[in-house]
């Protein structure tokens, strides 16, 4: 089931633990891109990214989550925010400069998926002696969350609403309060246990050109998550996540 709350409230419980944040913004500073918000709450509904459930379990959730019935109205933004009661929370805010942020947390911190990768771990023998994570980062999990940001992305781009065809755009991407965080997967993959990362928090910017080039946008969460693994200590190639990444898109990629 799926909770509604302002966002003031969820911002709060996100930020508490570990979480993502996910900001979009035009490359140059702009003024008032759209005329009403409005407009706005149509540029989300037509750039809501949903994976092919299919290939995988939470495939089928909406990215970004839309409360239809709790859209908050700022003098020149919109919100929306969303809770389960399975912890799953989210939070984003579209300003008309353009911004988009998005806060949420780990899928894997749900205390079932937690369960469920933790026996995982000892059922594959993956258990180390004296191991004792903070937490998990799951490599298919990443991967999904990396590729609908970045499809996200390239649908908003295409609306106009956060600048011209030929205006770039920024994508940042962050996780926070994650130190002690291991790899886990959700596949069968060659995932080490030990494999965990040191820092506090972890982010990286991208540059977006093109609106609506759905393969590139493709490609560029692959290099996203390709980088956020290496600071885990996993090593991977294009080659690695294109397959899994193509089932989840559910179209061939050529890029």
């Amino acid at each position: 089931m799926v909770a509604m709350s302002t966002s003031t409230d969820t911002l709060e419980a996100i930020r508490s633990s570990s979480h993502w944040k996910v900001g979009i913004h035009l490359q140059k500073a702009a003024d008032e891109r759209i005329a009403t918000l409005d407009e706005y709450a149509d540029a989300i509904r037509e750039s809501q990214v949903r994976l092919d459930e299919r290939a995988y379990p939470y495939g089928g959730w909406p990215y970004p989550h839309l409360g239809y019935r709790n859209l908050e109205r700022g003098a020149d933004w919109i919100a929306s925010c969303v809770e389960t009661f399975e912890e799953r929370r989210e939070c984003w805010r579209f300003y008309q400069s353009g911004m988009f942020v998005h806060h949420f947390g780990f899928w894997e911190d749900r205390p079932s998926w937690r369960s469920e990768i933790e026996e995982r771990y000892r059922n594959w023998g993956l258990t180390a002696a004296g191991f004792s994570p903070n937490g998990f980062l799951d490599v298919d999990i990443a991967l999904w969350t990396f590729t609908a940001i970045f499809e996200f992305t390239a649908c908003l781009m295409a609306t106009g609403v956060i600048g011209a065809r030929d205006e770039a755009s920024v994508v940042k991407i962050g996780m926070y309060q994650i130190r002690d965080r291991a790899l886990s997967a959700t596949l069968l993959r060659m995932v080490d246990p030990l494999h965990q990362v040191t820092k506090d928090y972890l982010e990286h910017s991208w540059r977006v050109v093109g609106p609506g080039i759905h393969d590139e946008a493709a490609k560029q969460a692959r290099e996203a998550t390709r980088w956020f693994l290496n600071q885990f200590g996993m090593k991977t190639t294009d080659d690695m996540l294109k397959p899994d990444q193509e089932k989840m898109l559910g179209r061939q990629l050529y890029a």
